[in-house]
């Protein structure tokens, strides 16, 4: 089985980037106080890996990419709250209930992970 992997992009500078980290760290974290297996979560610095950050077609800061199986399931540009990202994981990876503000598309993307060399 494939880990699932949270692929947050950031650029250094800007509240919103930072918030969105914290955020993301505290749902992360949400799964670790109950003795859950919590995604892996990647941050990238847009800043110093602009081919990394170009081959995942990212096209804003700060871009939260879920990721299983080799494939991006879902792109999120929306920062939120920790209760809402870990809701979010528990929907992407753990089949849990979808959380009201996802519609029915999310979670289903096919897009192949790039490969870098």
């Amino acid at each position: 089985m494939a880990l699932p992997v949270t692929c947050s992009t950031f650029c250094l500078k800007g509240a919103e980037n930072e918030m969105a980290r914290a955020e993301l760290t505290k749902a992360i974290e949400m799964f670790w106080e109950h003795n859950l297996p919590s995604p892996r979560d990647v941050a990238v610095d847009a800043c110093a890996e602009p081919d990394l950050v170009d081959a995942l077609k990212v096209s804003g800061f700060p871009e939260i990419l879920f990721t299983n199986a080799g494939r991006i399931i879902h792109r999120e540009k929306v920062v939120r709250s920790a209760e809402a990202w870990s809701r979010m994981m528990a929907f992407f990876y753990y089949k849990a209930a979808r959380p009201p503000f996802l519609c029915e598309a999310d979670g289903k993307g096919q897009e192949k992970v790039p490969l870098m060399s």
